[in-house]
């Protein structure tokens, strides 16, 4: 399974039953039977240089986030991803808003609301992280006016650990 293009835009490939989005007249429309669907698996690298810059971004001093050495010292098996930076990895697909649209909302009207984190084990640097992204609630608001999806995402390691488990709020204005 893999990315598809149609037309201008990008849709996830899936079969029917493991996902379903009705479009109308090009607009999209959120179904309540997607509650429970989990999209594919992507499968990213964690790339060393990536996790400096991100820390550095971040601000952080700690040498264990730039310095092999003093990560492994502490117990780490490479130098250590911040804590945020796992929610990054799902961006690494050539278009972010391809969960989205695949479910028919409007990329060009969603607007990210909430998100939350819960950490397990950490993310180092050299790993392989699969994420797996379910959607757990879809709503309405405003008679329709407001569209809102909640997908968890949850991250493994090579090692199968649980490292990470994401929530995500996107509304979509119609």
């Amino acid at each position: 399974m893999g990315l598809f293009v149609l037309g201008w835009r990008l849709y996830w490939c899936v079969d029917i039953d493991t996902l379903r989005a009705e479009k109308k007249y090009g607009n999209g429309m959120l179904d309540k039977t997607l509650i429970g669907k989990s999209f594919p698996a992507l499968v990213v690298d964690v790339d060393k240089w990536q996790l400096k810059f991100f820390a550095k971004a971040v601000g952080e001093e700690n040498p264990i986030y730039f310095d092999e050495e003093a990560a492994i010292a502490e117990g780490y098996r490479s130098i250590l991803a911040p804590p945020t930076y796992g929610v990054t990895l799902g961006c690494a697909v050539p278009d972010p808003f391809a969960r989205a649209k695949a479910v028919g909302l409007d990329a060009s009207k969603i607007l990210h609301t909430a998100q939350s984190f819960e950490y397990f084990e950490p993310i180092c640097g050299g790993d392989k992280i699969t994420l797996v992204a379910t959607i757990t609630k879809v709503f309405e608001k405003r008679k329709g006016a407001f569209k809102f999806m909640v997908e968890e995402t949850v991250a493994t390691n090579q090692l199968d650990q649980l490292t990470t488990r994401f929530r995500q709020t996107v509304v979509e204005r119609t």
